[in-house]
């Protein structure tokens, strides 16, 4: 079957050759992701790679905007060096990604970091509990386009918890996890109303998969 496969890339490579970012991604391995992790913290949120880093872009854009799911398995192994590095205790910890608003999420259909979240919880040892604890109130326009000021006037209140979901008992740890920060504005905003309405004993750990400068 795996030759199969291959013959099969290859004949569609060879009418259709794909794209540098593309090749970038197939030549990447785990052990390669595991090279580029580079935890930094940035105030209250920590980064795991650099955006700037030709391999993490081309991987992070695929994910983001072709939902290409070679992409989205080779960011797990950062991750799960996190989960290495902050043992934190998944017993009781929720993992809560930065929603969409739905009418983004429509169009583009799917969540890239709830996708994200998935292949974690398929491939991590111990059990991932993923928790969709917010939902997006307005339709923010992409942070990447504004400026210093705009980027934290576009994401205040922004969020809000879920009603659907049913707060969990017990819960001592919540990731809240994004693709991509610079400011690090949305991340914050989110954290906020989370923290506004989780007991003081809960910590909240504001993650992001890599930083853009």
């Amino acid at each position: 079957m795996k030759a199969l496969m291959h013959n099969l890339r290859g004949m569609s490579d060879f009418f259709f050759p794909p794209s540098d970012s593309l090749r970038l991604i197939r030549e990447t391995t785990h052990l390669d992701m595991v090279a580029l992790y580079h935890p930094q913290y940035h105030q209250t949120v920590i980064t795991l790679a650099e955006y700037q880093e030709p391999c993490i872009k081309a991987i992070i854009t695929a994910a983001k905007f072709e939902h290409n799911e070679g992409a989205l398995e080779l960011l797990t192994p950062l991750l799960t060096r996190y989960l290495t590095d902050e043992p934190l205790p998944l017993a009781t910890t929720v993992f809560v990604p930065v929603p969409l608003h739905p009418k983004r999420q429509r169009e583009r259909g799917y969540n890239q970091i709830e996708s994200l979240l998935l292949y974690l919880q398929s491939s991590h040892t111990a059990p991932i509990t993923i928790m969709y604890a917010l939902k997006r109130t307005r339709n923010t326009e992409a942070q990447s386009h504004l400026g210093k000021h705009e980027r934290k006037e576009n994401v205040k209140d922004a969020f809000a918890m879920n009603p659907l979901i049913r707060p969990r008992e017990g819960i001592t740890d919540i990731v809240l996890l994004d693709d991509v920060v610079t400011t690090g504005n949305t991340l914050k905003s989110a954290a906020a109303v989370l923290r506004k309405q989780t007991a003081s004993h809960i910590n909240i750990h504001q993650v992001a998969v890599a930083r853009a400068y």
